[in-house]
C-alpha cells in the first residue's frame, strides 16, 4: 500500500463520496460513525487542508483515504510538540472491506511517520469496542477516554522511534563514543 498525496480540488468530492459510502455501509450494519454532514465535501474542505488528504492506494487502486496532520489542538490540546503526526477519518471503502487493508494502512501511516521524523502517531476515535480492539491489536496504546463535545472519544498513540526519546544526556554520551 502507498499513501498518495491529494493534488486536485476535485478530490474533496471524491473523498466525500468515499466517506459517504463508508457511513452508509456502517449504518446498514448498525454502527454509527460519522454523520453525512461531517463527511460532506464542504465539511472536509472547512476542516482540513488538501495537503492533509492522502489516498490509500493498493494494487494501483484507491481503496480508501486518511487525513494526516502535524497538529491536532482540538483532540490533543495537551500535545503541542512537533514530534507527533495525527490522523483522522481513516477509511477503507466497503468494497475492499475484510481484506486486512485497515491494518496495512496503519503500517503505511507508521512508515510515513518514521520517514518524516515523527516519533508518535496519534489518533482519536469513537469509544467503541471494535475500534478499541482494532487499534490495540495494531500496537496502539490507549491514552484515555474522555468526553469531547457530545462524543466519548478514545485517544490512542503509537511510539515509532524510541531512540529519539532518550534523555538528552544519554544521546550526548552516545555521540561521544561514535
Amino acid at each position: 500500500m502507498k499513501l498518495v498525496s491529494s493534488k486536485s480540488d476535485s478530490d474533496w468530492e471524491l473523498a466525500s463520496a468515499t466517506l459517504l459510502d463508508v457511513v452508509e455501509w456502517l449504518h446498514d450494519k448498525g454502527c454509527k460513525l460519522w454523520s453525512k454532514e461531517q463527511v460532506s465535501a464542504k465539511s472536509l474542505f472547512d476542516n482540513y487542508q488538501l495537503s492533509q488528504l492522502f489516498w490509500l492506494n493498493h494494487d494501483n487502486q484507491n481503496v480508501g483515504l486518511v487525513f494526516l496532520m502535524d497538529s491536532d489542538p482540538f483532540f490533543w490540546p495537551d500535545s503541542n510538540d512537533d514530534r507527533s503526526i495525527y490522523f483522522h477519518k481513516l477509511a477503507i471503502h466497503p468494497k475492499f472491506a475484510g481484506k486486512g487493508l485497515g491494518r496495512i494502512a496503519l503500517d503505511e501511516i507508521k512508515n510515513h511517520a518514521i520517514s518524516n521524523g515523527f516519533d508518535w502517531v496519534r489518533l482519536d476515535c469513537d469509544d467503541r469496542q471494535a475500534l478499541h480492539k482494532f487499534y490495540s491489536n495494531s500496537g496502539y496504546q490507549l491514552v484515555d477516554i474522555k468526553p469531547i463535545d457530545e462524543y466519548m472519544v478514545a485517544r490512542y498513540q503509537l511510539l515509532t522511534n524510541q531512540s529519539n526519546l532518550q534523555p538528552l544526556a544519554a544521546r550526548d554520551a552516545t555521540k561521544c563514543h561514535l
